[in-house]
């Protein structure tokens, strides 16, 4: 007897609500589950197959929530975390891909569209912040075997916008990576040129279909911006507090630290803003008098 597919809908539902509130109690059924949400998403009906990748999103976001909370605790009573995603990993991935083809035209133009193809690239990118690096030599066969397929639903363009505007995303976040470098020179920046020429050409297309490739391509852009305005800061606070320091019985601290904040300083001139020249200014005007005649050492 064939299952009417708003009661597969709604087992999975149920499903999904115990992977968030039982996650501990789950390891003994998880192959089983594994099977039945694959046979789901491969065969079943959209809204049931729906809820199938829907039930691994939850398991991506209970562990990504206990791996966040597992970082600097020590607490012995934190839930314990199965890792169910690294587990299924070389399986899941392979099954989610194949979720990517399904999809329709034009279904990034409806705000309101949500499909298999949708669902599926949403869980990989669950998956992706759950396992970190594991998941790039899954992925990567599956690119190299559809990027010169002809059919539009295997390769990607940049002449599409809605492909255009997820690769301005990943610029972003790729940017965001390098944050926290210690180097003062990211491995970005050879390429800064050529990224910045190419994301304002996308903000300035004319073919828009939505408005959403010029916002993604301004945000990328921006995130460069706010690393100027940083600098323009860092160089007004650095000339205040010499400026303090050189009034002070800490003048010596000055002088010790000379050579050090002159090299940064000419550092920043690297940047293309006369806002964080001018600040930069500033700041070794301040120096150079806190230093006197030794300043031209």
């Amino acid at each position: 007897m064939e299952v009417p597919v708003s009661c597969g809908r709604s087992a999975y539902e149920c499903l999904v609500a115990i992977a968030s509130t039982y996650y501990v109690h789950l390891s003994p059924y998880m192959q089983t589950i594994f099977n039945l949400t694959a046979n789901a998403v491969k065969g079943d009906e959209e809204p049931v197959a729906l809820q199938a990748v829907e039930f691994w999103s939850t398991i991506c976001e209970e562990e990504i929530e206990l791996q966040e909370e597992y970082e600097g605790s020590d607490d012995a009573n934190s839930t314990v975390n199965y890792r169910f995603i690294e587990k299924a990993l070389p399986s899941l991935v392979p099954m989610l891909l194949e979720t990517l083809l399904k999809q329709e035209e034009d279904q990034e133009q409806d705000d309101n569209a949500w499909n298999i193809s949708m669902s599926g690239g949403t869980c990989l990118g669950l998956i992706a912040r759950t396992v970190g690096d594991a998941i790039v030599s899954l992925v990567m066969p599956f690119v190299e075997a559809n990027i010169t397929k002809p059919d539009w639903r295997c390769q990607s363009s940049k002449d599409v916008p809605n492909v255009a505007e997820k690769v301005c995303g990943a610029i972003y976040f790729l940017a965001q990576g390098y944050e926290d470098a210690e180097a003062v020179s990211s491995l970005l920046t050879p390429y800064l040129p050529n990224i910045i020429a190419a994301l304002l050409t996308a903000a300035d297309r004319g073919d828009m279909t939505h408005i959403r490739l010029r916002s993604s391509a301004y945000e990328a852009l921006s995130d460069k911006e706010k690393q100027s305005d940083l600098q323009a800061l860092l160089c007004g606070v650095l000339q205040v507090i010499i400026q303090k320091l050189s009034s002070s019985d800490a003048k010596s601290i000055i002088a010790q630290t000379a050579d050090q904040l002159m090299l940064l300083f000419l550092r920043v001139f690297a940047c293309h803003s006369a806002t964080v020249h001018e600040e930069a200014m500033l700041a070794i005007g301040a120096l150079a008098y806190a230093t006197g005649p030794d300043f031209v050492k």
